[in-house]
C-alpha cells in the first residue's frame, strides 16, 4: 500500500524538505485519506484535506485524478487521519529537576539542545502536543523553541511552579500559606505567560479554593492532585478543572465500598472535573517489579531518553531496588495490580456518568516513557471499557474542550489548526498502536514524513547512547566513592 508519494516535480518543496524558517504557504493536499472523526464516532472515507498557510482550508471528497493544484500532494490512500494527539501529563527533565531526581547521575545541567532531543519521541509517535506538569523558566524557553515552524517538537502546555503546602519537603515547589500568597502565585504564572495551574498537596481548604478561584478569573485551567488532608466534598468543588491521577480517588477505596467511588464520580460529573486516569502507571510499575528484563526488552529503546533509561534500569530503578527481591516481589506486583484494576473500574464508570477524560501518562516520571507510553494508556483506556473513539478522543478533543481551544484544535475540520497525524492502520480498531504505524506527522501545516521522521530518531538516538554512558559514569563513581567513605 502506497501511504507517501510526492508528486515528482515537487520534490525541491520546502514544505517536503522542511527546511522552511517560516510558516508555510503552499498548499498541501492529503489525498483519498479516511477521516476519524472522534465527536461522530465514524470514519468518514475518502477524503482530501485541503491544507494551507498551517491551516485546514477545506474536506471534500476524494476524486480519482482530480488536480492538487500548485501544491504538494500525499497520496494517503488507505491511511487513516486523526487529529494530532496530546499527551495531557507529562513533566520535562530540566536542571532543576534532574539533580533532584536523580543526583547520582548529575553531573552537568541539561542544554537547551538536549532538552529539546528529550522531546522527539513525541513527535516521532504523532504526539503534537504535552501538557507539562512541571514549569520553569527552561521549560517556558523550549516552548518558545518548540513554536518555531518546521521544528520537530510537539507544541507545549505549561504549568507554573507546583503550588503545596507549607509542610513540603520538595524545592521544586512553592509553598503556600495564606490564601493572598496563593492568589499573588497564580497571577505571576499568569504574567509569566503559564497555560494552567498545578495544585499539590495545599494544606488549607481556605487556600485552595482561593487559587482555584483566582485561577478561573484569569482564564487559567486549575489542575493537579487531591490533597490527603481533605475530603471529596471539600476538593473536588466548582472550578477545579482536572483531577491529575486516578489514584488520588482510588488510593482511599478499598474496591468494596460503593458508596465511596460513586460520591466521587457524582461530584466530578457535578461540578465538570476532568478526570486524567494514568492507567499506564501502575500496569509499569506492576511489570518491572514483576519482570525487569521482559519489561526492558519491550521498551522502544532508541526512543527512550538518557534519564528515563535510568529511572527504568537497576540499580536506579526504585520498584525494582524496593519491591523486586524474592520475599518481596510477588507480594509488590499482587499490591500494585489490585490497585491497577481499581483504577480501570473507577475510569469506566467515571466515563459512563460522563466525566470527561484525558489521556496523559505522567511521562518523565520513573517508568513513564514519551511518546510510546501514550498508546500504551490508549490501549488500556480500551481495555478498561472504552470505545476505540472514546479512547482517542482523551488524547484529542477532550484536551481542547479543557483548555477552550475547540475553534482552533482538536479534531479535523476546515478551519482547524493542522495538526494531524496520519496512521497505517485503523486506530479504533486497532489493541495497541506502534511507532510504526505513523505515516507522516503535520504540525501547524508542516509535513514531517517518514523519512524525516526516521533521520530525526536515528539522530537523537545516536544522542541518547552518549549521554547514558556518561550519565552512568559518573553515576557508578559516585557510587563508589560513597560506599568507600562509608566502609
Amino acid at each position: 500500500m502506497k501511504y507517501l508519494v510526492l508528486s515528482c516535480w515537487l520534490i525541491c518543496s520546502g514544505i517536503v524538505l522542511g527546511c522552511s524558517p517560516s510558516r508555510p504557504t503552499q498548499t498541501l493536499r492529503i489525498s483519498n485519506v479516511n477521516i476519524v472523526d472522534v465527536e461522530g464516532k465514524q470514519i468518514v472515507r475518502n477524503q482530501d484535506i485541503v491544507i494551507a498557510n498551517g491551516r485546514i482550508a477545506e474536506i471534500i471528497d476524494h476524486v480519482a485524478g482530480r488536480n492538487g493544484g500548485t501544491g504538494s500532494v500525499i497520496d494517503a490512500s488507505g491511511a487513516y487521519a486523526i487529529a494530532g494527539l496530546y499527551d495531557a501529563h507529562t513533566h520535562m527533565d530540566t536542571a532543576s529537576r534532574q539533580e533532584l531526581m536523580l543526583p547520582e547521575i548529575y553531573e552537568t545541567p541539561v542544554s537547551a539542545s538536549e532538552i529539546d532531543d528529550d522531546l522527539v519521541p513525541y513527535m516521532a509517535y504523532g504526539v503534537t502536543g504535552i501538557l507539562v506538569f512541571n514549569g520553569n523558566d527552561d521549560i517556558l524557553a523550549a516552548r518558545r523553541r518548540a513554536q518555531e515552524i518546521g521544528k520537530f517538537a510537539p507544541r507545549i502546555l505549561s504549568a507554573g511552579l507546583i503550588l503545596d503546602g507549607p509542610s513540603s519537603h520538595n524545592p521544586l515547589h512553592l509553598k503556600i500559606e495564606t490564601p493572598d500568597e496563593g492568589v499573588a502565585a497564580v497571577k505571576d504564572a499568569e504574567a509569566k505567560g503559564y497555560d494552567f495551574i498545578k495544585t499539590y498537596h495545599l494544606e488549607s481548604v481556605e487556600v485552595r479554593n482561593a487559587i482555584i478561584a483566582s485561577a478561573g478569573e484569569l482564564g487559567l485551567p486549575a489542575m493537579g492532585h487531591l490533597p490527603p488532608s481533605m475530603s471529596f466534598d471539600e476538593a473536588i468543588v466548582p472550578g477545579f478543572d482536572n483531577v491529575a491521577h486516578a489514584e488520588e480517588i482510588t488510593r482511599l477505596w478499598d474496591g468494596e465500598d460503593r458508596q465511596y467511588l460513586t460520591h466521587a464520580i457524582e461530584l466530578m460529573a457535578q461540578y465538570e472535573v476532568s478526570l486524567t486516569p494514568q492507567l499506564v502507571g501502575y500496569r509499569e510499575i506492576t511489570e518491572e517489579i514483576s519482570d525487569i528484563d521482559a519489561k526492558l526488552a519491550g521498551l522502544d529503546w532508541d526512543l527512550t531518553p538518557p534519564f528515563p533509561r535510568a529511572y527504568a534500569t537497576p540499580p536506579f530503578n526504585g520498584y525494582v531496588e524496593d519491591f523486586g527481591g524474592d520475599d518481596m516481589r510477588g507480594r509488590a506486583a499482587a499490591y500494585f495490580g489490585r490497585i491497577a484494576d481499581v483504577m480501570d473500574r473507577l475510569t469506566l464508570e467515571a466515563h459512563q456518568a460522563g466525566v470527561m477524560l484525558l489521556a496523559g501518562t505522567d511521562a518523565g516520571n520513573p517508568t513513564m516513557l514519551p511518546g510510546q507510553g501514550l498508546y500504551r494508556e490508549l490501549a488500556l483506556l480500551k481495555d478498561a471499557g472504552l470505545d476505540g473513539f472514546d479512547a482517542l478522543a482523551a488524547a484529542t478533543i477532550n484536551v481542547a474542550i479543557l483548555f477552550g481551544e475547540t475553534e482552533d484544535r482538536g479534531m479535523i475540520a476546515e478551519g482547524k489548526v493542522a495538526d494531524i497525524v496520519l496512521f497505517g492502520a485503523n486506530p479504533v480498531e486497532k489493541d495497541k498502536l506502534e511507532r510504526s504505524d505513523v505515516v507522516a506527522v503535520i504540525k501547524d501545516g508542516f509535513l514531517f514524513d517518514r523519512a524525516r521522521i526516521a533521520g530525526e530518531v536515528a539522530r537523537v538516538s545516536a544522542s541518547y547512547d552518549a549521554r547514558e554512558a556518561r550519565y552512568l559514569e559518573e553515576a557508578l563513581r559516585r557510587r563508589a566513592l560513597k560506599t568507600e567513605r562509608e566502609d
